[in-house]
């Protein structure tokens, strides 16, 4: 049998490795997101680096700097990783029963850096003493996390962003990302601190920060978030002219090369789905790339890229 979690053994304390408790409020509470908000968390740094597929630097300052205000909403997916993490941090505790695991560790901040923000869902410690950030991750799709850096599985750039902040917050040199694919597969991965992603990182969002800090926009980038952003935060509409000049050739340049590129797009994703067959997977020289995902409803399927490709 594994080790009792937190509920039956002492809370880690208030100071522990670099870090420095905040808070212990439960998870996507409003307390939670407030604590948050004073800093920049683990979930921040994936997007301030450019890995997020949802979110852009534009978007994050928008919300930070409040030129959008959004209420906090939980989504299903949400919400159904908030009800499966205690089920996936049980079945981390009984595979690695000599393990002590630590739950709703809290809200933390780095010792000297007080806005670099930590939430872990768990810490766990071995028999000789090391301790690690345990990350649990809900997923639907398998095909986002295949690849050869972790053997089988490669974890995405924008959790692997985030473990590397928590562990830089406590100093801490290890790391395990457990993975739930679909409600039924189950994985582990070990992850090693790497202090040359982590300072670059950093780096990064300190350049995030000085923009919050001096209120100057970040630079525009080619995210969908970063249209709608700027879509949002210019509503009103006023019987005026504006001369764009330069910009409005460059703008029209852009669209006939828009158009002409998802034209050739249009048709190399028609030879590649007739070459596929009913394959599911791609290889590009032996290297899976591409796969077919069934449509929703009954459409035919579509093509997925492989992340980070």
């Amino acid at each position: 049998m594994a080790k009792e979690t937190v509920a039956q053994t002492p809370q880690l304390s208030d100071k522990f490795g670099s870090a420095i408790l905040i808070g212990r409020a439960k998870s996507d509470s409003q307390e939670w997101h407030d604590m948050r908000s004073v800093g920049i968390g683990g979930s921040h740094v994936g997007i301030i680096c450019g890995f997020s597929r949802w979110d852009s630097p534009m978007s994050l300052w928008a919300r930070k700097t409040r030129r959008i205000v959004e209420p906090v909403e939980q989504n299903e997916a949400m919400e159904w990783g908030n009800r499966l993490e205690p089920v996936v941090i049980d079945k981390f505790a009984e595979n690695n029963p000599e393990y002590t695991v630590y739950r709703d560790t809290g809200t933390w901040k780095h010792q000297e850096r007080e806005w670099q923000i930590a939430n872990p869902d768990a810490i766990y410690q071995k028999p000789d003493g090391t301790y690690g950030v345990l990350e649990v991750k809900t997923a639907r799709y398998e095909e986002d996390w295949q690849g050869d850096r972790y053997g089988e599985y490669q974890v995405p750039l924008s959790y692997m962003a985030q473990v590397q902040w928590y562990l830089q917050v406590f100093g801490l040199q290890e790391a395990t990302i457990v993975a739930l694919f679909s409600g039924s597969k189950y994985i582990e991965i070990p992850i090693t601190a790497d202090s040359f992603e982590q300072e670059a990182n950093l780096a990064r969002v300190e350049l995030f920060r000085k923009h919050l800090l001096e209120d100057t926009q970040p630079d525009f980038d080619g995210a969908n978030a970063t249209l709608e952003t700027i879509r949002k935060i210019n509503p009103d509409i006023e019987d005026t002219e504006v001369e764009l000049g330069e910009l409005g050739v460059h703008y029209f340049n852009a669209v006939a090369d828009a158009d002409k590129a998802n034209s050739h797009l249009n048709e190399m994703k028609s030879r590649v789905i007739s070459a596929m067959g009913k394959a599911k997977r791609g290889l590009v020289y032996t290297e899976h790339m591409v796969s077919r995902q069934a449509g929703r409803g009954g459409n035919p399927p579509f093509l997925v890229n492989k992340r980070g490709k």
